[in-house]
């Protein structure tokens, strides 16, 4: 305690003495303890909220963009009529339609953000002319028995669902296996068996009605020849069916640029007042439009397919000499 004596007097003429304590005389501000560097803290708290603000609107970002990705690969696996969709069949389709890149990644980040949206599986595709190894993507058994307006809403709104809660996960994509053989269609085997099974009929008709064997032929050599014949048709017949032909390959191309013509000419048509053009104009009008550089003759087949796959939205006749193409109804 701490003491003073005051020149003031009180009434009574006695001096005053006043108290005064040793905490009141206590600095109110805590003072800051040795080493401690105050500015140092408040720039590395600054820095902390910048990067979690920048965080934020990556995340932000990114969930743009796979919403984008999800809604092209939707639309380009509706569209396609191959037998088995790829990573690569699809590639530049996605691009084109959701107008930013389509990555592996960002296939890993889809299923990362909803783990049963597709089943992926290893597959060959012909990309670029060339069997290159990729993975096959589609819908699961249950949605691919939907009607597709019905699907295609559901599975797009339990996507946003999902795609609010998403962090930043990715899943694990099978690996990229190079396969000795394409895969052969089921419906080429069936008619590969049914062959076989008549040739063998005729076969053995045919052995049934020549003269009898010599005396020297057994009837073990006589099957075995019959078996070597056999085996040489039905090798024969596999063989063929064991790569696709190079017209195959061709309409496998232009299949997989059917998202990407469609959407050139939906630009092409919002521009004319009119929904008929010449053929030589509307190719010509492609070949600048896509991205994927194509001959003339391979422009005019893609639209030929048009007209084939989608006869209520594209139709094509000639008024003279000039071919005329037609687009009318609902585009798809």
């Amino acid at each position: 305690m701490q003491s003073y004596h005051s020149p003031y007097k009180r009434k009574r003429g006695d001096e005053a003495i006043v108290t005064v304590s040793a905490a009141l005389a206590q600095p109110l501000v805590r003072p800051i303890a040795p080493g401690h560097n105050r500015k140092r803290s408040t720039v590395v708290h600054v820095h902390n909220v910048k990067e979690a603000i920048a965080e934020r609107d990556n995340l932000a970002m990114q969930r743009h963009e796979l919403l984008r990705i999800f809604n092209a690969l939707e639309t380009c696996l509706l569209s396609d009529r191959s037998l088995e969709a790829t990573y690569h069949s699809l590639h530049e389709a996605v691009a084109s339609t959701s107008r930013t890149s389509f990555e592996l990644q960002h296939l890993a980040k889809l299923l990362g953000i909803w783990p049963d949206a597709y089943t992926l599986g290893n597959a060959m595709a012909l990309y670029h002319g060339e069997r290159v190894p990729s993975i096959s993507i589609a819908w699961p058994a249950q949605a691919a028995q939907r009607q597709p307006a019905l699907q295609q809403e559901e599975r797009r709104s339990t996507f946003r669902a999902h795609l609010d809660r998403w962090t930043g996960a990715e899943a694990r994509l099978p690996e990229l296996i190079v396969a000795r053989h394409m895969p052969i269609n089921e419906a080429k085997v069936a008619s590969i068996r049914k062959t076989d099974d008549s040739l063998a009929v005729t076969a053995r008709n045919a052995a049934g009605n020549r003269a009898a064997p010599l005396s020297h032929e057994s009837a073990e050599s006589k099957a075995a020849r019959q078996d070597a014949l056999l085996d040489r048709i039905r090798a024969r017949a596999l063989s063929k069916s064991l790569g696709p032909s190079e017209s195959e390959r061709q309409l496998a191309r232009l299949r997989a640029l059917t998202p990407q013509t469609i959407a050139s000419i939906k630009v092409l048509l919002a521009s004319r007042p009119t929904k008929a053009i010449g053929m030589k104009e509307l190719v010509d009008n492609l070949v600048t439009s896509l991205r994927r550089r194509l001959g003339a003759h391979e422009l005019t087949k893609s639209v030929e397919l048009l007209a084939l796959d989608y006869p209520h939205w594209c139709k094509i006749g000639s008024i003279g000499d000039v071919t005329v193409v037609r687009f009318a109804g609902t585009s798809p």
